[in-house]
Order: structure tokens, then sequence, then C-alpha cells
């Protein structure tokens, strides 16, 4: 069930209006990933508990770098667009979870 049909059908069944249902649930995602950056899991009354993995988070960048680096040697064989969109897309998406996680 995509997440539209979710709140339609909170609104419907609360006679919550759509918007303010899709509010809700943006500040708490939100709140839960401004917790994570201080506690490695979060507990969500009603819901249940979410876990922050802080070695997948580092498994992660340190795969995203090693994928640059790889990208980096193809380049220097032959050089092609698909490769340094590639490089460029992995960089941003290092920037941003170290952005995200506050990170080096």
């Amino acid at each position: 069930m995509e997440s539209n049909n979710i709140t339609r059908n909170i609104s419907v069944d609360m006679a919550i209006p759509e918007e303010v249902i899709r509010r809700v649930v943006s500040h708490a995602m939100t709140s839960v990933i401004n917790a994570t950056k201080k506690h490695d899991s979060v507990e969500i009354s009603g819901f249940g508990r979410i876990y922050f993995n802080n070695k997948k988070l580092t498994f992660v960048m340190n795969k995203y770098k090693a994928e640059i680096n790889k990208c980096k040697k193809k380049l220097k064989i032959k050089r092609s667009t698909a490769t340094l969109k590639r490089i460029q897309s992995l960089r941003e998406g290092l920037e941003y979870l170290k952005k995200r996680y506050e990170l080096e």
C-alpha cells in the first residue's frame, strides 16, 4: 500500500483532513531522523522501536568511497559521461550522509 493510500484511509477513518495526517507523519519521521543523530534507537508509542545501525552507515560510506575510486580508475582508461555522472551521484550521496549525520 502506498503512503498516499495510507494517509487517505486514516483521513477517512478518523475524519481528519489528509494534509494534517501528512504533516503529522512528516513531523514524526523528521523527529525520528533527528533523534538517531543522538541515540542508537528510538521508540514510537504504539508502533515499536527503530534502531539506527552506525556500523552499517560506516559500511555504506566506505562502499561509496570504494566505488568512487573504482570509477576514477575507469576514467583513466576511458573517459565517459556515464562514469562522470556516477561519480557525481556517489559524491552527492556521500555528502548527504555526512551532512545528515554530521560526520567528518
